[in-house]
């Protein structure tokens, strides 16, 4: 996806728990809320392991334009998420 020149994405349905996956250890609130920042870290994960790969290549994204957001999170989510929408109002 970052060869082909798209350097950002939504990176949405951080707020969905995929309730078969639940870890049968962590209680179903509290997984809730951490989810979003789980699914904010692996695709900031995600571009950081692309970098060294973009920046020794000729692709058409630079490694410091990747971005990503979100509409889901919580308090924690401003140090992993690079940016947020506020979603569908209407």
């Amino acid at each position: 996806m970052l060869k082909s020149g798209v350097c950002g994405w939504m990176c949405d349905f951080g707020e969905s728990v995929p309730l078969k996956h639940l870890p049968s250890t962590i209680p179903d609130p509290f997984y809730h809320a951490l989810y979003p920042i789980l699914w904010a870290g692996l695709n900031r994960q995600a571009i950081q392991q692309a970098k060294h790969i973009l920046d020794n290549d000729d692709t058409l994204c630079n490694s410091d334009d990747i971005t990503f957001f979100m509409r889901s999170g919580n308090i924690l989510s401003p140090g992993i998420s690079l940016g947020f929408w506020l979603g569908d109002q209407m």
